[in-house]
């Protein structure tokens, strides 16, 4: 005997697969879980505030509107790798890792509290742990 699934069920699904890859994406847009990362060329926003990685490896905030595009705040690690990536890892540690998975920037903080999100604002990202305390942040302005 074969099972089948009814076309609502299959109908059903993809909505509800749907919904969570938008879901996903959408928590891009100023917040950052562990375990996701930001790939070279994306970005993070908050209000007028851009973070994201360039192609030489710095990550880097800016504010729209800024003349020549000077940084509010940078991690100076361009030429340290190429294609880099940032992660938020499980430990609330945020890294910038080259396409050889070597670390060129990272975070002191940790916690063994994660999993962990980083909230980017326009003054700044912060890093908070599943018991809601401030693990790191970074100011801006």
């Amino acid at each position: 005997m074969a099972i089948t699934i009814s076309t609502f069920a299959q109908m059903f699904f993809v909505v509800i697969i749907s919904i969570g890859m938008l879901a996903v994406s959408s928590s891009l847009s100023s917040t950052l879980h562990s375990g996701q990362r930001l790939t070279t060329g994306n970005y993070l926003r908050a209000g007028s505030l851009i973070l994201t990685v360039q192609s030489d490896c710095n990550l880097v905030a800016y504010y729209n509107g800024r003349a020549n595009k000077v940084p509010a705040w940078e991690t100076n690690t361009n030429g340290l790798g190429k294609n880099c990536d940032l992660l938020l890892l499980n430990n609330c540690k945020l890294v910038v890792r080259s396409d050889t998975h070597q670390t060129v920037w990272s975070t002191k903080a940790t916690s063994t509290n994660g999993p962990c999100i980083l909230y980017l604002k326009e003054d700044g990202f912060y890093i908070v742990d599943s018991n809601k305390n401030f693990v790191g942040q970074q100011a801006f302005r």
